[in-house]
């Protein structure tokens, strides 16, 4: 009851994870959300069903988490983590647990928590396979040490997917290793994802454990806390998204497929254009006519990967009012 733990996310691992945080009577939970539930992502994310698409994710799972455990005192943040709103949030917090689903936010709450000396429960899953981790303890390695800078390969769209039973496995473990922690403080030798990368393997069902190396020269990890500038770091770029059904409710809006020719030929969304990923990244005059656009512009691919790739670029050649569809042209359809 004395406990203060933040997720960060209710997707597929923050779900499960804050259903046995409730369970287990953790006095405080802080949850960071500001989505919307989507059809698509019910099979991983069980804290939703088919009555809460469209509604706010944050809304929806403090009621279904109100009906666990009522004596819990649950803190939202309705936004999306930010360098410039972290530290704010995550100060008051014992233990965090990521439940984002990018590396960018990842870095950002490994970053804070090294800064405020709170561990990290990072969990991660990719098609068949998940993993699972405890970082930002000054004795071990950090996530940086792991993935020193955000990354600029994106899954393609075709190759992103997950099946929904392993975030559930590894949310369910990152609420393991939470507990273990508010319950075992300080005895590490309980948590055998100190310092270490668990890997779960869903076709074989079998568990690796590989040993993670502190780097001395981390650019996090290495520093006091005092020189761990987390605004200066500028993490992740500002994306907004909106969904299918706040698509159908704009007016002056642009819509821009950036799929290939041949995908838009064959099924798109009603009045979009067609102008491919790299034609609308690299003809300048392209450029200049959406520059001198005062309507909204909403981008999208086929699984919404690709088009957040998309806006980050044109955000740095100036474009603005960009917003990406949640989800693709596959939620559209759904």
């Amino acid at each position: 009851m004395q406990a203060k733990v933040l997720v960060v996310g209710t997707g597929g691992l923050g779900s499960p994870a804050l259903m046995h945080l409730a369970g287990s009577g953790v006095g405080t939970i802080g949850i960071v959300e500001d989505d919307l539930v989507e059809d698509s992502n019910l099979h991983r994310q069980i804290l939703f069903n088919e009555k809460d698409v469209g509604k706010p994710k944050l809304d929806c799972a403090l009621k279904k988490l109100h009906q666990i455990n009522s004596n819990i005192h649950f803190v939202p943040f309705t936004t999306k983590l930010m360098s410039h709103n972290s530290l704010e949030i995550m100060r008051n917090f014992d233990i965090v647990i990521d439940g984002s689903d990018n590396i960018e936010t990842k870095l950002l709450i490994n970053d804070c928590a090294v800064k405020l000396q709170i561990p990290m429960i990072y969990g991660s899953v990719y098609g068949f396979e998940g993993h699972i981790s405890i970082f930002s303890s000054p004795k071990y390695p950090c996530y940086r040490c792991l993935y020193p800078a955000p990354t600029t390969k994106i899954p393609n769209c075709n190759e992103n997917g997950v099946v929904g039973a392993i975030p559930g496995i590894i949310g369910t473990m990152q609420a393991l290793e939470c507990l273990k922690l508010i319950i075992c403080g300080n005895n590490t030798t309980l948590s055998p994802v100190l310092g270490k990368l668990l890997i779960v393997d869903g076709y074989t069902l079998d568990i690796k454990k590989y040993t993670l190396e502190k780097k001395i020269n981390c650019r996090i990890c290495s520093l006091k806390q005092s020189e761990i500038n987390i605004e200066g770091l500028s993490h992740i770029p500002e994306i907004h998204s909106i969904t299918k059904y706040e698509l159908d409710k704009l007016n002056d809006v642009t819509i821009i497929d950036v799929r290939d020719p041949e995908m838009w030929q064959k099924s798109h969304i009603p009045n979009s254009i067609n102008i491919p990923l790299r034609r609308l990244l690299n003809e300048e005059t392209i450029l200049q006519k959406f520059k001198n656009v005062s309507d909204s512009i909403v981008i999208y691919c086929q699984y919404g990967i690709n088009s957040k790739n998309c806006i980050v670029a044109l955000q740095k050649k100036g474009l603005s009012n960009i917003l990406n569809l949640s989800g693709g042209f596959q939620q559209y359809l759904n």
